[in-house]
């Protein structure tokens, strides 16, 4: 039997999500995407992910696929998404063939292999470059787990995703039967602009995200890969005197406080099916409980700062967002 309470938040909520997820699918039909985003409703009894109280959707194990049909499903299925097999292979070829950073003799998914064999946890950041299509970060963390081509990191890979997901279906397949295919989905309530027009009670949201944090201490209990969206959200396009921008939306700070838990943070640029990884930021161990604190705030600010820039360099576009001091900040494409 279900806590009445938590049912009685869980239906406010469903029913704030309904102008969400019909603002999604619109927004594809506007802007020429050839995804159909269409809505489940909310029936926690055959959808499960839409339950306050289940804060993790885990990949499917499938123990009689052999490992290497398990993958060729995978890659087959990024492909369709993306519109072509060579567009997976060279997302996979980036991974494998990119250093993780300048001073490392490893390519980044070397550096993952060593770091989750190690117990460590890492993550991966990603922008939404492209408001009309946000699967960009699944995508990136289903290119990675084939990158690295285990099973047993597959079964280690997660992303946080929000709810307003655990209701659409793309294409007349449910979004969490398509991405749990590839790694395990960490249901979060997102702190964000269009999130806060909505009228989901506060409780529902710290109800949703606190069991989102029990989930990611658990894991890296024993190492793995996070992804996370930084801002949650779609960039925002903007025009200047100077021509068209983006502008990342606020990171919020439960975001930035789960970020400076994990062990390394990768960034990942992604537009138009192209990836621009790196370089890793790699926490420091043996500090003083103060200093670890400092510096790991630092870094994820570091890896968000490459982050713009590599979207930056693939869009052509000016990227601004706010740095550390909570400055605005843009950089531009380099030549």
């Amino acid at each position: 039997m279900r806590d009445p309470e938590i049912v009685r938040l869980e239906s406010e909520t469903h029913e704030a999500l309904t102008p969400w997820i019909e603002e999604h699918k619109e927004r594809g039909a506007v802007e020429g995407s050839r995804v159909e985003v269409t809505d489940l409703g909310y029936d926690p009894d055959r959808y499960p992910a839409q339950r306050l109280d289940v804060a993790l959707t885990p990949v499917k194990r499938r123990p009689l696929i052999p490992k290497p049909l398990l993958f060729h499903m995978m890659h087959r299925a990024i492909s369709r998404n993306l519109g072509s097999a060579d567009k997976t292979d060279a997302m996979i070829k980036t991974f494998r063939e990119t250093l993780a950073f300048e001073s490392s003799p490893y390519t980044i998914s070397e550096e993952f292999h060593q770091r989750i064999e190690a117990g460590e946890t890492l993550g991966v950041i990603s922008d939404h470059t492209d408001r009309g299509d946000l699967r960009d970060l699944a995508y990136i963390t289903a290119g990675i787990v084939l990158a690295l081509n285990t099973r047993k990191i597959r079964e280690q890979t997660f992303a946080l995703v929000g709810l307003n997901i655990s209701r659409q279906a793309i294409n007349d397949q449910s979004v969490v039967d398509k991405a749990s295919d590839a790694f395990g989905i960490i249901w979060v309530i997102q702190d964000t602009d269009s999130r806060k027009a909505l009228s989901i009670p506060e409780e529902a949201v710290s109800q949703a995200n606190r069991g989102a944090l029990r989930v990611v201490n658990k894991i890296r209990e024993r190492g793995g890969i996070i992804g996370v969206v930084a801002a949650g959200s779609a960039m925002d396009a903007i025009k200047t005197d100077d021509g068209p921008r983006l502008r990342r939306p606020e990171v919020s700070s439960g975001t930035i406080g789960i970020l400076r838990r994990l062990d390394g943070l990768l960034p990942v640029g992604m537009a138009s099916g192209v990836v621009l990884p790196g370089p890793m930021h790699i926490a420091q161990k043996g500090l003083s409980h103060r200093e670890d604190i400092t510096h790991r705030r630092t870094l994820v600010f570091d890896a968000l700062y490459d982050l713009a820039q590599n979207n930056a360099d693939l869009t052509g576009l000016p990227i601004i967002f706010d740095d550390e001091q909570g400055n605005e900040v843009t950089v531009f494409p380099q030549a």
